[in-house]
């Protein structure tokens, strides 16, 4: 009798958790949308020097369409990856959406800062 219990309730979980997943693979296919295209601001002593550089940065978007716990992945100078940040917090977010419910979503994002040509300090 126990082994028929256990059993059963060995199944209804697996069926449980398979339809989970199948629900969250489709949700990761879906990612959050920006509402503009970045455009940081170039940190002053990069733009003075005339150096390029980039920076990729991870974040979740919130049921808002907010950026929250955003975490530098890799940056050839942390001034990139602040000013990067900078931009990616005062951007608004389209969150994916199942079933008319907002989700959240996990992005990885890069930006390639452009060398300037150098200007003179004055």
């Amino acid at each position: 009798m126990t082994c028929v219990i256990m059993l059963s309730l060995g199944l209804v979980f697996g069926l449980a958790t398979a339809r989970a997943q199948q629900s969250a693979g489709a949700a990761d296919e879906k990612k959050a949308q920006p509402s503009r295209a970045y455009n940081p601001v170039v940190p002053y002593d990069a733009l003075i020097a005339g150096r390029s550089g980039s920076a990729e940065i991870s974040f979740t978007v919130d049921y808002s369409g907010r950026a929250m716990l955003l975490n530098t992945v890799s940056a050839t100078d942390a001034a990139f990856a602040n000013a990067f940040m900078a931009d990616i917090e005062a951007v608004e977010f389209s969150p994916p959406r199942v079933n008319g419910r907002a989700l959240m979503s996990s992005l990885i994002e890069r930006f390639n800062f452009p060398a300037q040509p150098a200007l003179d300090a004055v």
